[in-house]
Parts: C-alpha cells; sequence; structure tokens
C-alpha cells in the first residue's frame, strides 16, 4: 500500500505487555495471498499485543482484518 495509513487510536502499557488498538487505511495495489490489488481502498482495525523484556519485543500477537 503506497499510502499507508496507520493510526494508533490508544495504547496501553500494563506490566510488560504494550496493547495497541489500531486503524491501517490505504489503497491496495500489492499481491497478497495470491490476490493482485487493483487500488482498492482498505480500511480495518487491528489489535497489537507486545511483549517487552529489557528494552526488546520478545512476543508478538497481531489480529485485525
Amino acid at each position: 500500500m503506497p499510502d499507508l495509513q496507520l493510526i494508533v487510536m490508544q495504547q496501553i502499557v500494563a506490566g510488560d505487555r504494550v496493547v495497541s488498538h489500531l486503524q491501517i487505511r490505504g489503497h491496495f495495489t500489492g499481491h497478497l495471498q495470491g490476490r493482485q490489488g487493483a487500488g482498492q481502498p482498505v480500511d480495518f482495525i487491528a489489535t497489537d499485543i507486545v511483549r517487552v523484556q529489557a528494552g526488546r519485543i520478545t512476543d508478538q500477537l497481531a489480529s485485525g482484518g
């Protein structure tokens, strides 16, 4: 997506975890799972959870679509 926008709606830190609620927008022009984009608009919400230890991300769980 050449015009990708990733908007952080909210972010919560709890212990060694960071939860991010994201909105992702743009136009699909590449390849994904065998499909070729034709400029279709994309707009979806995703949740990303990461675990941080010693200043580094050690685990990540993402959902969205």
